[in-house]
């Protein structure tokens, strides 16, 4: 069953740059109901580490102060192309960000980089990087989340499927960040109606729920080229446990449009 709503920070950006305190808005997302916090690179407030990366104190204070949330931590990442160490050490501090947050600890990857994977880079060669990605996050505890953007999505999900493959244990296998809204926002096939039904929900880690209306973002949830009552439908049915995040483009009214999207989706 579907556990509640949650928050990507991102959709805070315009508050978190006008000074507002992460924890100010995290229990305003509290009082309203919402029961998922999604810390996302950018958009990470006082929990921005000296070095721009995510400070792991910080997430604890957090996950602390509200132990009635469920934390998760986001970062983008080239996945499909060889990791740089850079990148691998900052996989790492947001691995041991999303250890701070007690059991069910997620780290959540994207790869914005391009529009698919090189073509000089086999399926098997990306599978094998999100496994060891996965096992590097089953050292600190937590689960590794991949989201799909601009990739091709049956190729997309056959390499996570590939890398679960090779991970073996279902228990650390990477998981499914699933946002129907990017199958249309990044390519000109509107797959999302097909793609819900094609995952499992051994395979799924987190949803995120946004709005495209003829492929361009929509500043709230409503009707659009994702048939919302269509994926909830899907997702019950299927068992899919877990939280739907609400990720809205950012704005000094983000919390009015959140409201309006909460109601029109029902939850």
């Amino acid at each position: 069953m579907i556990t509640g709503l949650g928050i990507v920070s991102n959709s805070w950006a315009a508050q978190l740059a006008g000074g507002a305190s992460i924890v100010e808005l995290a229990a305003r997302a509290v009082e309203l109901g919402y029961r998922a916090i999604e810390l996302r690179q950018g958009s990470l407030g006082e929990a921005t580490a000296s070095n721009g990366s995510i400070e792991p104190t910080a997430v604890l204070r957090l996950a602390k102060r509200y132990a009635g949330v469920r934390w998760y931590v986001a970062m983008e990442l080239a996945y499909s192309r060889q990791t740089p160490p850079a990148d691998e050490r900052r996989f790492e501090q947001y691995a041991a960000a999303a250890s701070c947050v007690g059991e069910g600890g997620c780290v959540r990857i994207v790869d914005l980089s391009a529009e698919d994977v090189p073509q000089e880079a086999s399926n098997d060669e990306v599978a094998s990087r999100l496994a060891d990605m996965a096992r590097q996050a089953a050292a600190y505890g937590v689960r590794l989340a991949v989201e799909h953007a601009r990739q091709d999505w049956k190729r997309w999900l056959a390499i996570l499927r590939r890398a679960r493959e090779r991970v073996g244990d279902p228990l650390i296998a990477p998981l499914v960040c699933y946002d129907p809204a990017n199958l249309h926002l990044f390519s000109s096939l509107s797959t999302a109606q097909q793609a819900v039904r094609e995952l499992n929900p051994a395979e799924m880690g987190l949803v995120h729920a946004k709005q495209t209306v003829r492929g361009t973002l929509a500043a709230t949830l409503q009707a659009g080229d994702v048939d919302w009552a269509d994926q909830l439908a899907v997702l019950e049915q299927a068992g899919y446990q877990g939280p739907i995040n609400l990720e809205l483009p950012p704005g000094d009214d983000i919390w009015e449009r959140l409201a309006r999207g909460r109601q029109w989706l029902g939850l």
